[in-house]
């Protein structure tokens, strides 16, 4: 019987080595990382806004037009666009010389960014990829404004607000026809 186990155990040690020895090395394949990766839609399409600016005085006009308030919710985006339109409307070419500008390192580093992504999108699809940017941070908006909504409603309706409830309610609909228009 101790002959027996012994020998179980010498098979059972050998075995795993010649499966080893057998099987072909595995290779860890990892995917390559976007840059931004795990950045959410609207923090992105506020530094494409931003690259873009940077590359064409004509976005940094009709972003000024628009409003840099209502284009950039990420405050160092906003800090870097107010930069970026500031050069443009005094006939500068945004550069790196913007850089010493700000103090701040996340807004240096977003400004870094814009400014080395810039020249990336061809003269015909500008207008576009300024509207979508411009879509998605407004889409964005419009769902942060329904989570709020949301959270109105619910203490409206602890208080016994139906008036309050119904102003909500007329709101969060107006904004879902929005959203999925």
């Amino acid at each position: 019987m101790d002959q027996l186990r012994t020998e179980r155990s010498r098979s059972s040690q050998l075995a795993p080595a010649t499966q080893v020895q057998n099987a072909s090395p595995r290779r860890e394949v990892r995917r390559p990382v976007a840059s931004g990766a795990g950045e959410d839609k609207e923090l992105k399409a506020q530094k494409i806004l931003l690259a873009l600016m940077s590359e064409r005085h004509q976005v940094a006009a009709e972003v000024l037009s628009a409003g840099i308030q209502s284009l950039f919710s990420h405050h160092g985006c906003r800090e870097c666009a107010e930069l970026i339109s500031k050069a443009c409307t005094q006939g500068q070419e945004p550069g790196l010389w913007l850089l010493d500008q700000c103090e701040d390192s996340e807004v240096q580093e977003i400004l870094t960014a814009a400014l080395v992504d810039r020249n990336q999108f061809a003269a015909e699809i500008v207008e576009k990829v300024f509207n979508d940017c411009r879509t998605a941070v407004n889409h964005s908006q419009l769902k942060h404004r329904r989570t709020q909504l949301h959270a109105q409603m619910c203490e409206a309706e602890r208080n016994g607000d139906t008036s309050m409830q119904n102003e909500c309610l007329r709101e969060l609909m107006e904004i879902n026809r929005e959203i999925k228009g």
